[in-house]
């Protein structure tokens, strides 16, 4: 389905939820330390989509969640912006209460877990391969650079340079280089990556559909600055 346009969602009053075919409902977990990855939520609330159907919008953190719809969840900011995930927004901040950590996380429920391949299969691999894609039909990569801290704290801004890989193109292609990764296969509407973890030995990197994208760091242009490439999945839908 296509996503909703600004005008959809901001003539919302109750929360909706429409033609999802995978997602089951939200969790909201609340915790408290995040520094070093979210540590056990001190509270869950499960939504169902029952639940949340012309019901009030919930409050995530800095958003306000506003919809379901199409297996994307809506949520907006307190300056008006409007966004989607199809997996899970979280915040990361302090407790007004108490000033100590906490974080909220909105995570997307789904109906059955995707499948991915191991690394067996996946490190060996001489050319791409390319196989069971319903959704995927195409991979972009977009060039560009990311805020590491200090003067610049900014997200991923693109150098306009983007270029674009149909499935069709990708199958049996050499493996192509991204940011010291190698794509090496799109399956079952998983995009694999070959790369060396943080001892140097090989390992892997995915990003679902559900994901959508992920961002790869490369070298540093500047003390706060590094070069980076934003991998996309293109869905049949967009």
């Amino acid at each position: 389905m296509r996503r909703l346009s600004s005008e959809e969602i901001s003539g919302l009053s109750r929360f909706l939820v429409k033609d999802n075919d995978e997602v089951t409902g939200i969790e909201l977990h609340i915790g408290k330390d995040y520094r070093c990855g979210y540590d056990a939520p001190d509270k869950i609330v499960k939504y169902s989509l029952s639940d949340l159907q012309n019901g009030e919008f919930i409050e995530a953190g800095d958003v306000t969640l506003l919809a379901l719809v199409g297996d994307k969840l809506y949520y907006r900011n307190k300056w008006d912006y409007t966004s989607f995930t199809r997996t899970e927004y979280a915040y990361r901040g302090v407790n007004p209460e108490n000033y100590d950590y906490m974080y909220v996380r909105a995570i997307v429920t789904y109906k059955s877990p995707i499948s991915f391949l191991c690394k067996e299969e996946v490190l060996p691999l001489e050319h791409i391969r390319v196989e069971n894609n319903r959704k995927v039909v195409a991979v972009r990569l977009i060039r560009g650079c990311r805020g590491i801290g200090g003067s610049n704290t900014s997200g991923f801004s693109s150098f306009d340079d983007t270029v674009d890989y149909t499935t069709e193109m990708l199958a049996r292609h050499d493996p192509i280089f991204v940011r010291g990764c190698q794509i090496c296969a799109l399956v079952g509407d998983v995009l694999y990556l070959k790369c060396k973890d943080r001892n140097g030995e090989p390992d892997i990197l995915t990003v679902d559909y559900r994901q959508g994208e992920r961002v790869l760091l490369g070298e540093g242009i500047a003390y706060d600055t590094v070069e980076a490439t934003r991998v996309v999945l293109l869905l049949d839908e967009e």
